[in-house]
């Protein structure tokens, strides 16, 4: 017991030795916190805590304003869109269809290319139309080409064929779209056709054609 007694106060004496240096240095009295007023605001309990802080200076400079964001309104894109779908309900608009799938346009005779986009978005009065729907392959062919015939001798501009989105049929692809494509594209053909493109969704879209017929 004496021995660790002495070691014990021999270990306090060497404390004070280390303290006792010019290395050391203690801390002040911490001063009790001051008392906060009762019943403030949240306001005013931020006021009463920041009022020692000193302004920096800085954040009062409005030399350096930074312009203005122009930030446009999210629904006048949507507003357009809702526009567009209400005149095509109506009957006064038309859908682009040409980012679609099912778009298909052509232009056999040189001509075409002055009124394509007109063609395409469905600017031309429709003169006669032609269901293809249920026939085969051959017997749309002849129908196909006799009424070509019959609106050409009739001096009509442009007519509309209906052939299907192929719903029915193998692997869900229109084999007469595929097939009149090949017919309006050949060197025959492009006497009498100025330029085709897919319907507006209001004739048909990808299941009908527009083709714009020369005039003799």
């Amino acid at each position: 017991m004496k021995t660790s007694t002495y070691q014990a106060f021999k270990s306090f004496s060497e404390l004070g030795r280390l303290l006792s240096g010019d290395r050391y240095i203690l801390s002040e009295k911490p001063t009790s916190p001051e008392r906060l007023p009762e019943n403030l605001t949240d306001a005013q309990l931020f006021e009463f805590s920041t009022r020692d802080v000193v302004p920096l200076g800085w954040s009062g400079n409005t030399s350096r304003k930074k312009p203005a964001l122009d930030i446009q309104n999210i629904l006048d894109g949507e507003n357009e869109e809702l526009r567009l779908l209400q005149d095509f309900v109506s009957g006064k608009g038309c859908l682009d269809l040409t980012a679609s799938g099912e778009y298909v346009e052509g232009i056999p005779h040189p001509e075409g290319r002055l009124w394509i986009d007109s063609l395409r978005r469905g600017k031309f009065s429709i003169q006669a139309h032609l269901d293809l729907h249920g026939l085969s392959v051959a017997e749309a062919r002849k129908i196909f080409e006799e009424f070509i015939q019959r609106n050409l001798s009739k001096g009509h501009g442009c007519v509309r064929i209906i052939h299907g989105r192929g719903n029915h049929s193998q692997g869900g692809q229109s084999t007469l779209k595929e097939q009149l494509t090949k017919w309006l594209g050949t060197r025959r053909m492009s006497r009498y056709v100025i330029a085709y493109t897919s319907a507006c969704l209001s004739d048909g879209g990808g299941g009908a054609l527009y083709i714009l017929l020369r005039r003799s």
